[in-house]
């Protein structure tokens, strides 16, 4: 069962670090407005809750960084979605730190097994 819930959380993680890395991309390459705010505004809704379960997971409240990370990151989405947020120097900054945040993520939730007995 362990071995199971590990994967889903790694599988959870990698659809998470996906996106980061997409839109950090982004970010670092054109970081003036070449988003819509729709787009920006779900970037920011679905990385915000993927940094809320990252926080909310018991297995991983150890490595609470990454979770606040990816959580600024989602708000950060949302925020310039509704045109509070424009400097060109933020989105690249924002760019590096999802690059950061999607290899931190896929390491802290990589499967690793305990052997035991």
């Amino acid at each position: 069962m362990q071995s199971s819930k590990r994967w889903l959380y790694f599988l959870g993680a990698v659809l998470v670090a996906l996106l980061l890395a997409w839109f950090g991309t982004k970010f670092i390459r054109t970081p003036n407005d070449r988003f819509s705010p729709s787009q920006l505004l779900l970037f920011g809704l679905i990385v915000t809750l993927g940094g809320i379960c990252l926080l909310s997971l018991p297995e991983l409240k150890k490595s609470w960084l990454p979770g606040v990370v990816v959580t600024a990151i989602g708000f950060y989405g949302c925020a310039r979605a509704a045109g509070s947020i424009s400097e060109s120097w933020l989105a690249r900054i924002i760019g590096v730190a999802a690059w950061a945040v999607a290899v931190i993520i896929l390491y802290v939730t990589w499967p690793r097994y305990r052997r035991t007995g």
